[in-house]
């Protein structure tokens, strides 16, 4: 069996990723989940969770300070949508741990790529959508 801890809103849960029967959770104490990250970004945690499903790549990874290539413009994407939610450059900077330039990067570089690619345009507005977010 092949359990894991997945963040599930307001309470961590454990999950059977190997097995199609339910886990076993007689003894079990459902823990609440750490204050998020991104105390100054509403809806965070529901962008970071549906970019990260649409690029498959975990929300963790997503909002980790890992460089690698797969995860940076996913992240990117995530920054984006949060500017468009409301939140400020520093709000965002301060979860993802980094500086607000590089907040304004990922905004100028997801806008761009979306100006040039139509398949990218579209993965943005269905994403936006799920997170009811209004790019306009």
């Amino acid at each position: 069996m092949n359990l894991t801890i997945a963040n599930e809103g307001t309470h961590l849960v454990m999950v059977d990723s190997g097995c199609t029967k339910p886990v076993d959770t007689d003894g079990m104490v459902m823990i609440p989940a750490g204050p998020s990250r991104f105390p100054g970004v509403p809806g965070m945690e529901n962008i970071l969770r549906q970019v990260a499903a649409h690029y498959l790549v975990s929300p963790d990874a997503l909002a980790s300070r890992r460089r690698d290539k797969h995860l940076m413009f996913p992240r990117h994407v995530a920054m984006f949508l949060a500017r468009k939610a409301g939140a400020t450059q520093q709000a965002i900077a301060d979860g993802f741990g980094y500086g607000h330039t590089a907040v304004m990067y990922a905004e100028e570089r997801v806008a761009e790529f979306m100006r040039k690619s139509a398949g990218i345009r579209e993965d943005v507005k269905i994403l936006a959508e799920r997170t009811g977010i209004n790019l306009d």
